[in-house]
């Protein structure tokens, strides 16, 4: 099970959220020389970047350190409803996928994976302005 978005989404999230959304920070192993994104760590990102400044600069921190989000923290940025084009559209949430539907489906995404679901629904509402 995927426990929160991984360094390519973390990173394209990083440019249209607040990183003081992010509940969890996916960091840069210097041994390994790679990000450690199979091992995330659930520390609030602005936490953990408050801390890294005390010992490195600005440049170095954001190299450490990417913002990440767990499910929990992307459904917290999902709106309860949207309006568009006239109608209202309600946030549902089920096994299957995320839908905003009425009578009719607006918008859904059913990857199997919810974590990525968030993601995708996320950059297609930004995309569209209801975000």
């Amino acid at each position: 099970m995927k426990s929160c978005t991984d360094l390519g989404q973390s990173r394209k999230l990083s440019e249209i959220l607040s990183p003081d959304s992010a509940d969890m920070v996916i960091t840069f192993d210097y041994i390994n020389r790679e990000y450690t994104q199979n091992k995330p760590i659930a520390r609030p990102y602005l936490e953990f970047r408050t801390e890294l400044l005390r010992y490195y600069d600005e440049e170095e921190a954001d190299k450490m350190a990417v913002p990440a989000w767990s499910l929990s923290a992307l459904l917290d940025v999902l709106p309860e409803h949207i309006r568009f084009d006239g109608h209202t559209w309600k946030f549902q949430l089920d096994h299957g996928g995320i839908y905003y539907m009425n009578a009719y489906t607006y918008f859904s995404s059913s990857t199997g994976v919810l974590v990525d679901d968030a993601f995708e629904t996320i950059l297609c509402l930004k995309e569209k302005r209801l975000l």
